[in-house]
């Protein structure tokens, strides 16, 4: 059968929304859910609970999928976007061990570990000396292993929104290398984690606590019988993380060309150029 129309779900800081489009890119069908507003245990942290993200996917595309708007058998594939920078501590089974921490959140650890000597050279000749001390000082993977311990030694995998939804669809851990920006050990020109010497360990994480990156139009999983059931979605569909929400918006909005930027109002307001 041929295959007619694709679902998009954006799960953002505030909400999440599922929507269906036709090959001609007519929206069909859309569904929108309120997330529970993220909270600060303490001044300056922000926080959310990952139960809430997947009870709200789900609702959203049981939604749609329930519309008639469409046939069902013909979805070629889900396609995901969502909040960035988040750090979910998952065990073996992608259960969370703690609540999300956000991109919002502005903890860091006073005193983290001191770099290695190679890695104190490398970027010391690089100019980066400042960076390393920053990256250290900010990384949600120091601040947990610092103050909770006992989290970071369960964690088997940190995940972002959209790594927590690939695993919790399909059983995979996996992701889009477009997803990683902040404190993610991410090499951006080779789309994949840092393989140099003692660089993982200035963020405090290790390559095997991380989902495997993907390009953005790699399919990284399908729907499993049990997320089929939870989800409504068709066992079998395939499911891609494309870009951040932030470039996704600008592509939407027409930003091609560095002369045309864009004013996104959301939980923050940001201003978007190519470079």
């Amino acid at each position: 059968m041929e295959k007619e129309f694709v679902m998009a779900v954006d799960s953002g800081t505030q909400s999440v929304r599922a929507i269906v489009y036709d090959r001609q890119g007519k929206e069909l069908v859309v569904a929108r859910a309120a997330h529970d507003p993220y909270f600060s245990v303490k001044p300056g942290w922000a926080e959310q609970k990952p139960d809430d993200y997947w009870k709200k996917f789900c609702k959203v595309v049981g939604e749609v999928m329930a519309s008639k708007k469409f046939d069902p058998k013909k979805l070629a594939a889900l396609g995901i976007t969502a909040q960035r920078s988040a750090v979910i501590p998952t065990d073996k089974n992608g259960v969370p061990l703690r609540n999300s921490i956000i991109w919002l959140d502005q903890r860091y650890t006073e005193n983290p570990p001191p770099a290695s000597m190679g890695v104190k050279l490398l970027f010391g000749l690089a100019g980066r000396s400042k960076l390393i001390k920053f990256v250290q000082k900010n990384s949600r993977f120091t601040w947990i292993k610092t103050h909770e311990p006992e989290i970071y030694n369960k964690t088997y995998k940190f995940c972002q929104v959209t790594s927590f939804f690939v695993k919790k669809l399909t059983g995979e851990f996996a992701d889009s290398c477009s997803l990683y920006v902040g404190y993610y050990p991410l090499e951006h020109k080779k789309s994949d984690w840092f393989k140099i010497k003692g660089v993982m360990d200035l963020f405090s994480v290790r390559e095997d606590q991380l989902p495997v990156l993907k390009q953005p139009h790699e399919i990284l999983g399908t729907v499993t019988k049990s997320a089929a059931k939870e989800t409504g979605l068709p066992e079998g569909l395939p499911i891609i993380v494309g870009g951040g929400d932030k470039q996704s918006e600008s592509l939407g909005a027409g930003v091609l060309t560095s002369d045309i930027g864009v004013i996104s109002f959301g939980t923050a307001t940001a201003m978007e150029i190519v470079t």
